[in-house]
């Protein structure tokens, strides 16, 4: 029986698939800094991620991200508020949302 000193080690897991499925996420935030095109960083997130200690988020756009209401990364500003859809990956020192659509809000 383990007690409160002692460490449990188990093997690690192995999981083989021939397919993965991705989702989607969407969520609105701030944008954070000057942005660099194509890319661009998000601050005051939504509790969900602050709750678990992430205080930023780093965007990538390409040719096929979808912008509305604003040209493109170039007519962000720090500040702006924006809603995001992409796929959110976890990396370090932040996470990393492949946006397939921005939009931002007035």
């Amino acid at each position: 029986t383990p007690t409160e000193s002692s460490t449990l080690y188990t093997a690690p897991i192995t999981i083989t698939e021939t397919r993965v499925r991705l989702k989607m996420t969407h969520f609105t935030a701030k944008v954070s800094g000057a942005p660099a095109p194509p890319n661009f960083n998000l601050g005051s997130l939504p509790g969900v991620f602050t709750s678990a200690g992430i205080t930023q988020i780093q965007v990538q756009t390409s040719s096929v991200t979808e912008f509305e209401k604003v040209t493109g990364v170039s007519g962000l500003a720090d500040g702006d508020t924006v809603s995001v859809k992409g796929l959110l990956f976890s990396a370090t020192p932040d996470p990393i949302l492949i946006a397939k659509k921005v939009r931002k809000r007035l």
